[in-house]
């Protein structure tokens, strides 16, 4: 049998990669022919294979895909084989192995409405539907049962069409009789004392594996047990930015990135505790790795594996959504607990005795070789080539009858999302305890209900905080900024703040990057109509705190200790350096959006600063201009005008921010620091105007 596999790169160290090379392998090992279409390959290519390197050209990925599709769809009417495979998704597939989350979800969660114009949206939504379709043929080998609910939702597919499979761990990553001895060489190796701990973290992709959160803990941690932990990052990515990330927190010399590697086993008997800190992972093999090697884990819950450690009781998991004060504590209370993490290695080695972790490439084999291709059920179904879906607009989703598919509602694991209507842009999340107190009523109603202290209250806009189930919240309800204000800010250039979402997606995207900000634990929208759209926001209350404009007010007259001060400057720099590199600004980027935590009181060593006033923060597909960057910092600066800042403190939150030498900054960056001086001035000047109109006018008979 002629069995065809696609996927658009290969290198040896992605999960991916290595799952697609041993499902081919044991397709082959049964007698049956493989070919290979891919753009690019690295590493040993197993004898056998027939590797097609496709030809695609583009400036833009998206558009290479779209050529690779076109190409392998032309070259398989030449020469046609039994089964099409895809590990990447897309039309005139036999079978989708899929690894990848729900495309569409992310993008209703996480992007601007205003990215659904996209080509790139365009293009990777069709190939998307092109698998999952309810009209498509497509079968669908499941790795995690965590993305299936939101494929459902979207695209009404077939329950019938998804095949779980279990996990498909190495066996050579199972703890070996020796284990033992080669714990005792692997640390002697890397100069691991008998009272040192070691942290591993696996995986390429470091920003979605939570990297920046592992070294956020490890600079967290007291600092006598800071002093016995190292962290050790393995896999194929750029460690540039964490090594900053790492210089800025102290922790140079703690803290090492490695490239890919053939001996991971080694380092998994090796360390003490595995991180797994993930912002999103369908699996996360890792986990499982770890636990048939005895390694106790500390993981987020939103990876599709992330069961089998609690099943287990191998390590800890920290729910959604991710709060890095709680990750931070979980990481200190299992580093400075060794018979917590004894237990859990024996409970994991039983475990991994017992349970299946080991068939998912077999399995898959089985599945491949045992399908039956079945025709669509209409002529332009995803048999008739990869070609069909290239022009296919975004709002076609329809049944055969022309009816819109509006799916059941299915409750994802994390968080109840319901009533989300692509082409309303009507959706609501509720996480607890809103998911249980609004269950089965209309939370648009219930929000509208809520009582408590109100700080602002305009024609379009509520603002209050409210004590719900025993917790203070801040709710922000919008009903819709109407035509003139919209046609007011487009006149002026500047995209108008339609309600709620995007406070909810800033949130969201701030704590992706590792930003201390609010916590938004419901979010609703509803309404087609821009200018009469209804939406709101509720998000925990951050408190005990005080907004870093108070507790630096009186600093002129009584200075803060030196060693506060410096440790504020540098927090401060890292949290704009890491919003700015992450592609988003503030827009109203003052000392009074800081909120500095006061439970427990901040010392050098142990302080949180929380970024609020979120809802004119803007996110970039590309890199932030150059003129958002200058506005957010000639804000700051102002802001920063009257709390008596020495040239000295100016300095350090340059070095940080830019992460540069400081001579090669003040070398480059001279014009820079005359805009921003200029401005800061300009709103100097203008908030003293204000203040001083105000005054007259409170004055006046």
């Amino acid at each position: 049998m002629q069995l065809v596999f696609c996927l658009y790169k290969y290198f040896p160290f992605g999960g991916l990669q290595r799952d697609f090379l041993r499902i081919a392998l044991a397709c082959q090992s049964r007698g049956h022919d493989i070919r290979v279409y891919t753009l690019e390959w690295r590493g040993e290519l197993p004898a056998g294979f027939d590797l097609v390197r496709v030809p695609a050209r583009a400036w833009r990925n998206h558009c290479r895909y779209r050529k690779f599709s076109a190409w392998v769809a032309a070259d398989l009417a030449r020469r046609p084989a039994d089964r099409i495979v895809g590990f990447n998704k897309m039309p005139g597939l036999d079978i989708y192995y899929a690894a990848d989350p729900c495309y569409e979800e992310m993008v209703r969660s996480l992007r601007n409405p205003f990215y659904r114009l996209s080509g790139r949206y365009r293009h990777f939504a069709a190939w998307e539907r092109a698998v999952f379709a309810p009209e498509s043929r497509t079968g669908i080998l499941m790795i995690s049962g965590m993305q299936q609910p939101f494929f459902m939702r979207h695209y009404g597919t077939q329950a019938k069409r998804f095949h779980p499979l279990p996990p498909g761990v190495s066996p050579d990553r199972r703890a070996p009789p020796d284990a033992p001895a080669i714990r005792a060489a692997f640390r002697a190796e890397f100069g691991l004392g008998g009272d040192d701990l070691l942290l591993v973290q696996i995986g390429s992709g470091f920003k979605t594996k939570g990297l920046d959160r592992s070294i956020a803990a490890l600079a967290a941690l007291p600092e006598a047990l800071r002093a016995r932990v190292r962290l050790i990052a393995l896999g194929d990515d750029d460690p540039r930015p964490f090594l900053r990330q790492a210089k800025a927190l102290g922790l140079g010399e703690r803290v090492a990135i490695l490239r890919g590697r053939n001996d991971v086993p080694r380092f998994l008997l090796g360390a003490d505790l595995l991180v797994h800190p993930a912002y999103s992972e369908n699996t996360g093999t890792v986990l499982l790795e770890a636990l048939v090697a005895g390694l106790p884990a500390l993981a987020t819950d939103v990876c599709g594996y992330a069961h089998y450690i609690a099943e287990a009781g191998a390590g800890r998991l920290v729910a959604t959504p991710f709060v890095q004060k709680e990750f931070d504590a979980a990481l200190a209370g299992l580093l400075a607990d060794p018979e917590a993490r004894a237990r859990c290695s024996r409970q994991a080695l039983v475990f991994a005795g017992q349970a299946d972790l080991y068939s998912l490439h077999e399995r898959a084999a089985d599945f491949i070789l045992s399908y039956e291709r079945k025709p669509p059920e209409n002529a332009a179904g995803n048999r008739a080539g990869f070609t069909m879906f290239q022009s296919t607009s975004v709002a076609g989703r329809r049944s055969a009858e022309g009816e819109t598919i509006l799916p059941r509602r299915i409750a994802p694991l994390k968080g109840e999302v319901f009533n989300r209507n692509p082409f309303s842009m009507s959706e609501t999340v509720l996480y607890p305890p809103f998911d249980r107190l609004w269950a089965g009523r209309d939370p648009f109603a219930m929000v509208e209900a809520l009582q408590g202290q109100v700080f602002r209250e305009l024609a379009g806009r509520r603002t209050l905080r409210a004590e719900i189930d025993g917790r203070g919240y801040f709710v922000k309800i919008h009903r819709g900024a109407g035509w003139g204000e919209i046609f007011k800010n487009l006149v002026s250039l500047r995209l108008p703040v339609l309600g709620a979402r995007n406070e909810w997606r800033a949130a969201r995207r701030l704590a992706e990057l590792g930003v201390d900000t609010l916590r938004a634990v419901a979010f609703g929208e509803r309404g087609a109509d821009p200018a009469r759209r209804h939406s709101f926001i509720v998000t925990e209350e951050l408190a005990p705190a005080i907004s870093l404009e108070d507790y630096c007010r009186d600093w002129p007259r009584t200075p803060p200790a030196p060693a506060l001060k410096r440790a504020l400057v540098a927090r401060v720099a890292e949290m704009a350096r890491r919003m700015h590199e992450g592609r988003v600004n503030h827009r109203d980027f003052y000392l009074c959006h800081f909120l500095l935590h006061t439970d427990p009181p901040p010392t050098p060593t142990a302080l949180r600063l929380s970024l609020i006033d979120l809802h004119r923060a803007q996110i970039h597909a590309r890199a932030l201009p150059g003129r958002w960057r200058r506005k957010d910092l000639a804000g700051l600066y102002f802001s920063a005008l009257e709390i008596g800042l020495t040239r000295r403190d100016l300095l350090r939150f340059l070095r940080i921010y830019f992460d540069a030498p400081l001579r090669r900054v003040l070398r480059d960056k001279t014009a820079l620091f005359k805009w921003i001086a200029h401005e800061a001035a300009r709103l100097a000047k203008r908030y003293r105007r204000k203040t001083l109109s105000a005054a007259k006018r409170n004055a006046a008979p």
